[in-house]
């Protein structure tokens, strides 16, 4: 299934699928945020859907516009699907990126060779794409100095992850680890209170 991005090897009570949890960053700005934090450090702004249409209309909002922060906290993470779909976007890492075999090759067994050298080009563009995870922490740090966003002291990463469940921290460390993240996310438990 298209939901199944490659990284969860295990699951938690009430899941949240990866595709949606992608959906959902992607809906809020996440992914714009991804971009100006690699090619600009301008401020991004999130915007609802009646700022977006009064905007469209040449009509200012009169709500103030919500800065976004490149630091994320999930305080009920599960596995830790959505910090982990977080991250991904900002390094524009593609879930899936290492298989080679996909059902609708199959389909023409005649163009077998047409498409593996169409999956290998597009891998190629895919990785000319990716961001380094190493450069991350400091493109956060220009972005959150740029726009006077105060960045976590206590911790290198971006990324926080918190469950009352110590099973699901350790299944979120898990499939953190399998998507190459472990070092961005901070995952611990604490207690609702």
């Amino acid at each position: 299934p298209l939901s199944q991005r490659g990284y969860r090897i295990k699951t938690v009570e009430a899941p949240l699928k990866e595709s949606l949890a992608a959906s959902l960053l992607r809906i809020s700005g996440w992914n714009l945020l991804a971009n100006h934090i690699w090619n600009s450090s301008d401020a991004v702004y999130f915007e609802d859907k009646e700022t977006r249409l009064l905007k469209q209309q040449g009509i200012s909002s009169k709500t103030k516009p919500i800065l976004m922060s490149p630091f994320l906290l999930d305080p009920m993470c599960g596995s830790g699907t959505f910090v982990i779909e977080a991250a991904l976007a900002l390094l524009h890492w593609k879930p899936n990126f290492h298989r080679n075999e996909f059902s609708f090759m199959d389909l023409c067994p005649n163009k077998a060779n047409e498409m593996k050298v169409a999956l290998k080009e597009l891998k190629a563009k895919i990785i000319a794409n990716e961001k380094p995870i190493a450069d991350l922490p400091m493109r956060i740090k220009l972005y959150s100095e740029k726009n006077n966003i105060t960045a976590f002291q206590d911790s290198l990463s971006p990324f926080f992850g918190s469950d009352i469940s110590e099973r699901n921290i350790e299944t979120a460390k898990e499939c953190a680890m399998e998507a190459g993240l472990s070092k961005l996310i901070h995952f611990f438990k604490k207690d609702r209170k």
